[in-house]
């Protein structure tokens, strides 16, 4: 998947699903654990959860970064946008079924998880892609710099 440019990284239910003991999770133990906590790339920093803003990456605390400990989405510094999920947008702020957007930060979790959207954010051209898993008739298309995005 890698090798596409396509990377999934680890999060508080894959770390939560390595430690329950549950025998499915050998077939995909290795899988798991090859995993990133976060990636750099360009300006953005893609993190599960969060990030603590100007601590090194090498020292941030992996159960931070995936969301297994309490967090709080914060910008990382002033050249970085910290994409992240973890948290609904709307809980930060956003509209219903729309990525939260404030100063160095992208929250892309529009609520797939509680029966709101599933979105899909092109990064290169700021446009989100979203269904909702109800009511998959029809995909929304936005501009993240659309007045649809909550901007702080």
């Amino acid at each position: 998947m890698s090798k596409q440019g396509a990377y999934a990284l680890i999060g508080n239910n894959e770390l939560k699903w390595l430690e329950s003991g549950d025998s499915h999770v050998q077939i995909w133990k290795d899988f798991l654990l090859s995993m990133p906590y976060c990636i750099k790339w360009n300006n953005y920093l893609f993190v599960h959860a969060a990030v603590k803003k100007n601590v090194a990456l090498n020292l941030q605390d992996p159960n931070y970064l995936a969301g297994m400990i309490p967090v709080i989405p914060k910008s990382y510094n002033e050249r970085t946008t910290v994409v992240f999920g973890h948290i609904p947008s709307v809980r930060l702020g956003a509209k219903e079924g729309t990525v939260f957007v404030s100063d160095g930060m992208l929250g892309i979790d529009t609520g797939a998880g509680k029966g709101g959207f599933l979105s899909l954010v092109d990064i290169t051209n700021r446009i989100v892609y979203a269904i909702h898993t109800g009511d998959q008739t029809q995909i929304v298309t936005y501009n993240i710099n659309e007045e649809k995005c909550l901007l702080v």
